[in-house]
């Protein structure tokens, strides 16, 4: 479906790069054909034993001179690389230092045209409202509800093409200093039942483990703890809005996924239908399952190398 933009695209676009020019130029492709009118660019930094990375990096910025819409361009071009988490958290903060308000998309986050204005759209509306913490262009599900609207909201969300608040960025605690203090309360168990409030939060005691032994360098997490202490809420679309394009041997984190490198991407029709606010668990519910899957994949896997030794 060719989508037609119903006004232009003045909200600020953050779009965090790395060393993948074949994703980079697709999704550039994307910013370029909504013509947005001010894109932030952040690099980070060649890692000192991948020589690669310099030249991956130079045809990313050979890529970046093809802006040539009107448009006011900001950048941050790092020499020393920071690694996938401190990049895109100092990027973040760079970002709001200057915008009270924007889009947010890494180098394999693939947007349908209309994920641009359907995050214009709802910053504009939910401006001025502490309940709504971001945006998700991600749905992976066929929600199995009556829609009483375009998008839904959840206490859960993904961060593949986001949009979000400076107020709802002062808020992150990236060395989830507060994760006891969520645990504790009953926040989750308000926002995801107590089925999912149990999955939760071994999912998030596992991630806190992992960061602090230094065997991931994840951000998202943290992100998750900051929303949920403070009853945040993401708005997802019914239809998905992102193809994640990053999914192979040579990604920082995630190589395979049990459903996301299936899904693709179509449009919304505006004008959008807005819902009432009211969470939708549902899409928390299969999300909770998958992750609990997985816990019982990893523990069966442990009973096995044990009874190997």
């Amino acid at each position: 479906m060719n989508f037609k933009p119903p006004y232009p695209l003045d909200t600020a676009i953050l779009f965090l790069l790395f060393n993948r020019p074949e994703t980079t130029l697709k999704v550039f492709k994307s910013i370029r054909l909504a013509k947005p009118s001010k894109i932030y660019v952040a690099i980070d930094g060649p890692r000192k034993k991948f020589k690669s990375d310099k030249n991956k990096i130079y045809k990313i910025k050979k890529i970046l001179k093809k802006i040539d819409w009107p448009c006011k361009v900001k950048t941050l071009i790092r020499k020393k690389n920071l690694g996938s988490a401190k990049a895109v958290t100092d990027a973040i903060a760079w970002f709001f230092k200057y915008e009270k308000k924007g889009i947010i998309l890494e180098d394999d986050c693939l947007p349908a045209q209309s994920f641009f204005w359907f995050c214009q759209e709802l910053l504009n509306k939910y401006n001025d409202n502490k309940n709504i913490f971001s945006i998700s262009g991600h749905s992976p599900f066929k929600i199995l509800l009556k829609k009483k609207g375009d998008y839904f909201f959840s206490g859960l969300g993904s961060s593949w093409g986001w949009a979000t608040w400076r107020r709802s960025w002062k808020l992150y605690d990236k060395d989830m200093k507060n994760l006891n203090k969520l645990l504790k309360s009953d926040k989750l168990k308000k926002q995801l039942g107590f089925f999912g409030a149990h999955i939760r939060k071994l999912s998030l005691l596992e991630a806190f483990d992992q960061i602090k032994k230094k065997k991931i360098d994840a951000w998202d997490y943290q992100l998750g703890v900051s929303r949920q202490l403070n009853n945040g809420l993401v708005c997802i679309p019914y239809k998905n809005l992102i193809e994640n394009i990053g999914f192979n041997k040579f990604s920082t984190h995630t190589k395979t996924s049990p459903y996301s490198k299936r899904i693709t991407s179509s449009n919304l029709t505006f004008p959008i239908v807005h819902p009432k606010i009211k969470i939708t668990k549902e899409y928390s519910n299969r999300t909770l399952i998958l992750i609990a899957i997985e816990f019982l994949k990893s523990y069966i896997k442990s009973l096995s190398n044990i009874k190997k030794t």
